[in-house]
């Protein structure tokens, strides 16, 4: 009985053998290939290193520092250039037109500075008188009233307390003639005249009088004058 079983497997074995030694392809695979092959294949234009230099293609982007110190700077710069253009426009008056400012020295003074504005009849503006020695406090004039002449004179005063005014006094021309007046002459119909017109009316009556008491306007060729229209 072993003797035919030993016989038959003798027969079968290599049968088996050839069967499982034989090259098989899952059917899986074969569906996954056949997928594959059916489907449009991407076009060799469309990649990047086909056209463009390899160097390109395969480049890593360079970082940028952005200079935030720069941008900081160029900020606070653009911030302060707003904060003088709104203070200037704020300093402008509506409705007003320039009447005269500058600079100039004063006769028995240090320098003077003002800007006056003018509406009809209506003036405001500032003046102020240094003195020559450092150790007089400045004299700040808040100016109200304006006179002006056929000839080009043009005075313009206002008050330094209630009781005491000045007056600052310019003429057109080149060199432009400047004047400055504090408080009234000793020979001054109205020495301590409290109204505004009627002080510069005195001041233009002993002008055209010609009196050697009054000091008299003079060529300043360093005065800085600007006059309104």
């Amino acid at each position: 009985m072993s003797t035919e079983r030993t016989t038959r497997f003798e027969r079968v074995l290599p049968g088996l053998f050839d069967e499982l030694a034989g090259t098989r392809t899952p059917a899986y695979l074969e569906a996954a290939i056949e997928r594959a092959s059916s489907g449009p294949q991407r076009p060799s234009w469309t990649f990047p290193g086909r056209w463009l230099p390899v160097d390109i293609t395969t480049r890593t982007a360079p970082f940028v520092r952005v200079p935030w110190g720069q941008i900081g700077v160029m900020v606070l710069t653009g911030l302060l250039l707003a904060v003088v253009l709104a203070a200037y426009i704020g300093s402008q008056r509506p409705g007003m037109s320039l009447l005269a400012r500058g600079s100039f020295m004063g006769h028995d003074w240090g320098l003077v500075e003002f800007e006056a504005f003018q509406e009809d009849s209506v003036v405001t503006g500032r003046m102020t008188v240094h003195a020559k020695s450092p150790d007089v406090a400045a004299i700040t004039v808040e100016l109200q009233c304006a006179r002006m002449t056929e000839d080009g004179l043009i005075m313009i005063g206002g008050h330094v307390t209630e009781s005491t005014l000045a007056a600052v006094a310019l003429k057109r021309g080149s060199p432009v003639q400047t004047a400055i007046w504090v408080g009234a002459d000793f020979n001054l119909a109205v020495f301590e005249e409290e109204d505004c017109l009627a002080y510069l009316d005195a001041w233009l009556a002993r002008l055209s009088a010609t009196l050697s008491s009054v000091v008299p306007l003079k060529d300043d060729s360093e005065a800085v004058i600007e006059f309104g229209p």
